[in-house]
Protein backbone atom coordinates (compact mmCIF):
# COMPACT_ATOMS: atom_id res chain seq x y z
CA UNK A 1 0.00 0.00 0.00
CA UNK A 2 1.10 3.85 -0.31
CA UNK A 3 2.00 4.97 2.85
CA UNK A 4 -0.65 7.26 4.78
CA UNK A 5 0.45 10.45 5.55
CA UNK A 6 -0.79 10.27 8.94
CA UNK A 7 -3.15 8.22 10.94
CA UNK A 8 -6.41 9.89 10.14
CA UNK A 9 -5.79 8.60 6.87
CA UNK A 10 -4.92 5.38 7.35
CA UNK A 11 -8.29 5.50 9.47
CA UNK A 12 -10.24 6.37 6.71
CA UNK A 13 -8.63 4.59 3.71
CA UNK A 14 -7.12 1.35 5.16
CA UNK A 15 -8.73 0.37 8.61
CA UNK A 16 -12.26 2.02 7.77
CA UNK A 17 -13.81 -0.87 5.66
CA UNK A 18 -12.71 -3.94 7.98
CA UNK A 19 -13.85 -1.74 10.92
CA UNK A 20 -16.79 -1.23 9.91
CA UNK A 21 -17.02 -5.40 9.63
CA UNK A 22 -15.82 -5.57 13.14
CA UNK A 23 -18.34 -3.47 14.15
CA UNK A 24 -21.55 -5.85 13.15
CA UNK A 25 -19.65 -8.30 14.56
CA UNK A 26 -18.97 -6.67 18.15
CA UNK A 27 -22.81 -5.61 18.04
CA UNK A 28 -23.72 -9.69 17.56
CA UNK A 29 -21.59 -10.17 20.58
CA UNK A 30 -23.08 -7.34 22.78
CA UNK A 31 -26.54 -8.39 21.75
CA UNK A 32 -26.16 -12.15 22.65
CA UNK A 33 -24.51 -11.16 25.95
CA UNK A 34 -26.75 -8.58 27.46
CA UNK A 35 -29.87 -11.33 26.39
CA UNK A 36 -28.08 -14.08 28.34
CA UNK A 37 -27.00 -11.79 31.10
CA UNK A 38 -30.84 -10.75 31.58
CA UNK A 39 -31.89 -14.95 31.73
CA UNK A 40 -29.14 -15.09 34.35
CA UNK A 41 -30.47 -12.18 35.94
CA UNK A 42 -34.40 -13.70 36.33
CA UNK A 43 -32.27 -16.87 37.62
CA UNK A 44 -30.83 -15.01 40.57
CA UNK A 45 -33.72 -12.79 41.23
CA UNK A 46 -35.76 -15.96 41.67
CA UNK A 47 -33.36 -17.33 43.67
CA UNK A 48 -33.35 -14.06 45.58
CA UNK A 49 -37.16 -14.25 46.36
CA UNK A 50 -37.22 -17.92 47.38
CA UNK A 51 -34.05 -18.81 49.38
CA UNK A 52 -31.72 -16.82 51.78
CA UNK A 53 -28.74 -14.47 51.23
CA UNK A 54 -25.90 -17.09 51.27
CA UNK A 55 -27.64 -18.53 48.06
CA UNK A 56 -28.18 -14.93 46.97
CA UNK A 57 -24.13 -14.50 47.52
CA UNK A 58 -22.92 -17.69 45.62
CA UNK A 59 -25.40 -16.73 42.86
CA UNK A 60 -24.03 -13.72 42.29
CA UNK A 61 -20.17 -15.12 42.30
CA UNK A 62 -21.07 -17.69 39.69
CA UNK A 63 -22.64 -15.17 37.82
CA UNK A 64 -19.81 -12.37 37.64
CA UNK A 65 -17.49 -15.37 36.61
CA UNK A 66 -19.90 -17.16 34.34
CA UNK A 67 -20.61 -13.53 32.54
CA UNK A 68 -16.86 -12.97 32.09
CA UNK A 69 -15.80 -16.44 30.58
CA UNK A 70 -18.68 -16.54 28.29
CA UNK A 71 -17.87 -12.73 26.85
CA UNK A 72 -14.37 -14.11 26.19
CA UNK A 73 -15.38 -17.24 24.74
CA UNK A 74 -17.68 -15.37 22.45
CA UNK A 75 -15.70 -12.86 21.31
CA UNK A 76 -12.56 -14.99 20.46
CA UNK A 77 -12.89 -14.46 16.79
CA UNK A 78 -13.59 -10.82 16.97
CA UNK A 79 -10.47 -10.16 19.13
CA UNK A 80 -8.65 -12.53 16.47
CA UNK A 81 -9.74 -10.75 13.51
CA UNK A 82 -8.95 -7.31 14.74
CA UNK A 83 -5.49 -8.46 15.89
CA UNK A 84 -4.66 -10.41 12.29
CA UNK A 85 -6.19 -7.78 10.03
CA UNK A 86 -5.87 -3.89 11.99
CA UNK A 87 -3.05 -4.30 14.14
CA UNK A 88 -0.38 -5.43 11.82
CA UNK A 89 -1.41 -2.34 9.22
CA UNK A 90 -0.61 -0.41 12.55
CA UNK A 91 2.33 -1.34 13.00
CA UNK A 92 3.73 -1.20 9.50
CA UNK A 93 2.80 2.20 8.99
CA UNK A 94 5.33 3.03 11.91
CA UNK A 95 7.95 1.27 10.28
CA UNK A 96 7.53 -1.45 7.65
CA UNK A 97 10.59 -3.34 8.60
CA UNK A 98 8.55 -4.29 11.72
CA UNK A 99 6.22 -7.60 11.83
CA UNK A 100 3.49 -8.04 14.44
CA UNK A 101 2.48 -11.20 15.72
CA UNK A 102 -0.76 -11.10 18.08
CA UNK A 103 0.01 -14.52 20.18
CA UNK A 104 3.81 -14.47 20.25
CA UNK A 105 5.71 -12.88 23.14
CA UNK A 106 9.47 -12.10 24.41
CA UNK A 107 11.11 -15.54 25.46
CA UNK A 108 11.38 -16.23 29.15
CA UNK A 109 15.18 -16.76 28.51
CA UNK A 110 15.08 -13.18 27.45
CA UNK A 111 12.59 -11.64 29.61
CA UNK A 112 15.07 -13.48 32.69
CA UNK A 113 18.24 -12.48 30.81
CA UNK A 114 17.51 -8.40 31.25
CA UNK A 115 18.23 -9.52 35.30
CA UNK A 116 15.69 -6.51 36.16
CA UNK A 117 13.30 -9.07 38.11
CA UNK A 118 14.72 -11.06 41.05
CA UNK A 119 11.21 -13.61 41.93
CA UNK A 120 11.49 -16.71 39.98
CA UNK A 121 8.83 -17.00 37.46
CA UNK A 122 5.97 -19.34 38.08
CA UNK A 123 3.24 -18.04 35.54
CA UNK A 124 4.69 -16.73 31.97
CA UNK A 125 2.47 -15.28 29.48
CA UNK A 126 2.33 -12.23 26.49
CA UNK A 127 1.03 -11.16 23.84
CA UNK A 128 1.07 -8.71 20.75
CA UNK A 129 5.08 -9.25 19.92
CA UNK A 130 6.77 -7.11 17.63
CA UNK A 131 10.23 -7.47 15.95
CA UNK A 132 12.37 -5.85 13.17
CA UNK A 133 14.79 -3.20 12.81
CA UNK A 134 14.71 0.63 13.05
CA UNK A 135 17.77 1.97 11.15
CA UNK A 136 20.87 -0.16 12.13
CA UNK A 137 19.38 -1.49 15.66
CA UNK A 138 17.50 -4.84 15.96
CA UNK A 139 14.32 -4.25 18.24
CA UNK A 140 11.87 -6.85 19.73
CA UNK A 141 8.91 -6.13 22.13
CA UNK A 142 5.63 -7.62 23.49
CA UNK A 143 3.36 -7.00 26.63
CA UNK A 144 4.12 -9.43 29.18
CA UNK A 145 2.35 -11.12 32.12
CA UNK A 146 4.52 -12.74 34.96
CA UNK A 147 3.81 -14.12 38.11
CA UNK A 148 5.38 -16.10 40.91
CA UNK A 149 2.96 -18.08 43.85
CA UNK A 150 3.50 -16.67 47.18
CA UNK A 151 1.24 -18.08 50.20
CA UNK A 152 -1.75 -16.15 51.66
CA UNK A 153 -2.77 -15.74 54.65
CA UNK A 154 -4.97 -18.93 54.62
CA UNK A 155 -2.01 -21.48 53.17
CA UNK A 156 -2.58 -21.21 49.40
CA UNK A 157 -0.92 -20.40 46.87
CA UNK A 158 -1.66 -16.71 45.78
CA UNK A 159 -0.62 -15.27 41.86
CA UNK A 160 1.71 -12.01 42.61
CA UNK A 161 2.49 -10.02 39.89
CA UNK A 162 6.49 -9.94 38.79
CA UNK A 163 5.80 -7.27 36.00
CA UNK A 164 3.13 -6.47 33.68
CA UNK A 165 3.68 -4.67 30.82
CA UNK A 166 5.15 -3.17 27.79
CA UNK A 167 8.89 -5.34 27.46
CA UNK A 168 11.45 -3.87 25.10
CA UNK A 169 14.67 -5.36 23.80
CA UNK A 170 17.31 -3.49 21.63
CA UNK A 171 20.77 -3.93 20.58
CA UNK A 172 23.02 -1.54 22.10
CA UNK A 173 25.86 -2.28 19.74
CA UNK A 174 28.56 -3.26 22.00
CA UNK A 175 29.50 -6.26 24.09
CA UNK A 176 29.52 -5.12 27.77
CA UNK A 177 31.63 -5.95 30.12
CA UNK A 178 29.44 -5.86 33.44
CA UNK A 179 25.38 -5.22 34.24
CA UNK A 180 24.24 -1.93 34.90
CA UNK A 181 20.47 -1.03 35.83
CA UNK A 182 18.51 1.93 36.17
CA UNK A 183 15.77 1.61 38.03
CA UNK A 184 12.85 3.73 40.33
CA UNK A 185 13.48 3.90 43.74
CA UNK A 186 10.45 2.44 44.96
CA UNK A 187 11.26 -0.49 42.58
CA UNK A 188 13.99 -0.70 45.17
CA UNK A 189 12.55 -0.85 48.17
CA UNK A 190 10.01 -2.90 47.38
CA UNK A 191 12.72 -5.80 46.15
CA UNK A 192 14.78 -5.17 49.06
CA UNK A 193 12.17 -6.01 51.38
CA UNK A 194 11.22 -8.87 49.62
CA UNK A 195 14.84 -10.31 49.85
CA UNK A 196 16.13 -11.04 53.24
CA UNK A 197 19.08 -13.59 52.58
CA UNK A 198 21.19 -11.47 50.25
CA UNK A 199 20.24 -13.98 47.44
CA UNK A 200 20.54 -11.29 45.08
CA UNK A 201 22.38 -7.97 44.45
CA UNK A 202 22.43 -5.39 41.40
CA UNK A 203 25.98 -4.65 42.21
CA UNK A 204 27.07 -1.14 44.26
CA UNK A 205 25.50 1.68 44.13
CA UNK A 206 26.52 4.43 41.07
CA UNK A 207 26.40 7.82 42.24
CA UNK A 208 25.67 10.24 39.36
CA UNK A 209 25.92 13.77 38.59
CA UNK A 210 22.58 14.68 37.59
CA UNK A 211 20.22 15.78 40.05
CA UNK A 212 16.90 15.10 37.72
CA UNK A 213 18.10 11.80 37.11
CA UNK A 214 18.57 10.90 40.76
CA UNK A 215 15.85 11.90 41.76
CA UNK A 216 13.74 9.23 39.84
CA UNK A 217 16.29 6.26 39.81
CA UNK A 218 18.74 4.57 41.63
CA UNK A 219 22.10 3.32 39.35
CA UNK A 220 23.47 0.38 40.17
CA UNK A 221 26.46 -2.07 38.34
CA UNK A 222 29.18 -4.41 38.87
CA UNK A 223 31.46 -1.92 37.25
CA UNK A 224 31.49 1.52 37.87
CA UNK A 225 33.86 2.52 35.41
CA UNK A 226 32.09 1.15 32.70
CA UNK A 227 28.65 2.16 34.24
CA UNK A 228 29.54 5.71 34.19
CA UNK A 229 30.50 5.61 30.32
CA UNK A 230 27.08 3.93 29.84
CA UNK A 231 24.62 6.66 31.83
CA UNK A 232 26.74 9.58 30.08
CA UNK A 233 24.84 12.75 30.29
CA UNK A 234 23.30 12.64 27.37
CA UNK A 235 21.89 8.92 28.06
CA UNK A 236 20.51 10.24 31.21
CA UNK A 237 18.87 13.20 29.68
CA UNK A 238 17.68 10.89 27.52
CA UNK A 239 16.09 8.42 30.05
CA UNK A 240 14.54 11.43 32.23
CA UNK A 241 12.52 12.28 28.92
CA UNK A 242 11.61 8.66 28.14
CA UNK A 243 9.86 8.72 31.94
CA UNK A 244 8.18 12.03 31.59
CA UNK A 245 7.05 10.51 27.83
CA UNK A 246 5.73 7.57 29.36
CA UNK A 247 4.59 8.42 32.88
CA UNK A 248 5.84 5.43 34.03
CA UNK A 249 8.17 4.09 36.61
CA UNK A 250 10.40 2.23 34.04
CA UNK A 251 13.32 0.23 34.48
CA UNK A 252 16.48 -0.54 32.43
CA UNK A 253 19.08 -2.86 32.63
CA UNK A 254 22.43 -2.87 30.25
CA UNK A 255 23.85 -6.68 29.95
CA UNK A 256 25.69 -8.53 27.28
CA UNK A 257 24.75 -6.51 23.70
CA UNK A 258 21.35 -5.60 24.48
CA UNK A 259 19.84 -2.84 26.55
CA UNK A 260 15.91 -3.70 28.07
CA UNK A 261 13.52 -1.82 29.10
CA UNK A 262 10.67 -2.25 31.22
CA UNK A 263 7.81 -0.10 31.20
CA UNK A 264 4.59 -1.45 33.80
CA UNK A 265 0.65 -1.32 32.34
CA UNK A 266 -2.12 -2.15 34.63
CA UNK A 267 -4.93 -3.21 31.50
CA UNK A 268 -3.66 -4.88 28.08
CA UNK A 269 -2.83 -2.15 25.66
CA UNK A 270 -3.68 -3.55 22.15
CA UNK A 271 -7.07 -5.42 22.62
CA UNK A 272 -10.49 -4.01 21.32
CA UNK A 273 -13.21 -3.28 23.61
CA UNK A 274 -16.12 -5.18 23.65
CA UNK A 275 -18.59 -2.23 24.71
CA UNK A 276 -16.95 0.69 22.74
CA UNK A 277 -17.14 1.58 19.35
CA UNK A 278 -14.99 0.37 16.71
CA UNK A 279 -16.31 3.53 14.39
CA UNK A 280 -14.12 5.69 16.41
CA UNK A 281 -10.36 6.76 15.36
CA UNK A 282 -9.82 6.89 19.33
CA UNK A 283 -8.83 3.43 20.51
CA UNK A 284 -6.42 3.16 16.77
CA UNK A 285 -4.67 6.25 18.03
CA UNK A 286 -4.13 4.87 21.62
CA UNK A 287 -2.93 1.74 19.59
CA UNK A 288 -0.60 3.45 17.71
CA UNK A 289 0.91 5.12 20.11
CA UNK A 290 1.48 2.19 22.23
CA UNK A 291 3.71 0.74 19.93
CA UNK A 292 5.04 4.01 18.61
CA UNK A 293 5.78 4.28 22.24
CA UNK A 294 8.35 0.95 22.11
CA UNK A 295 9.77 1.98 18.29
CA UNK A 296 10.46 5.48 19.34
CA UNK A 297 12.95 4.11 21.69
CA UNK A 298 15.60 3.54 19.59
CA UNK A 299 15.15 7.71 18.58
CA UNK A 300 14.34 8.48 22.16
CA UNK A 301 17.84 6.64 23.35
CA UNK A 302 19.65 7.54 20.29
CA UNK A 303 20.51 3.41 19.70
CA UNK A 304 21.76 3.92 16.06
CA UNK A 305 24.57 6.29 17.73
CA UNK A 306 27.46 3.52 17.23
CA UNK A 307 29.66 5.21 19.54
CA UNK A 308 30.95 1.15 20.66
CA UNK A 309 31.51 -1.75 18.42
CA UNK A 310 30.93 -4.90 19.71
CA UNK A 311 33.54 -6.89 20.43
Amino acid sequence: MDMPENIEQLYDEYLLPELRELEKERKKITAVFIAVSLILIVIVAALAFLFHLGVIFVAVMLFGIGAYFFLHHISGKYVGSYKTKVLPEIVAYIDLSLKYSPTSFIDKAVFSESMIFPHPIDIYTGDDYVKGKIGSTKIEFSELDTEYFDIGPNGRQMPRTIFKGLFFVGDFNKKFAGSTFVLPDTFIRKVVSKIKDGSYSYGEQVKLENPEFEKYFASYSDDQVEARYILSPSLMERINTFRQKTGKKISLSFIGSKVFIAVPFKKDLFEPRIFRTMLDIKPIEECYENFKLMADVVEDLDLNTRIWMKK
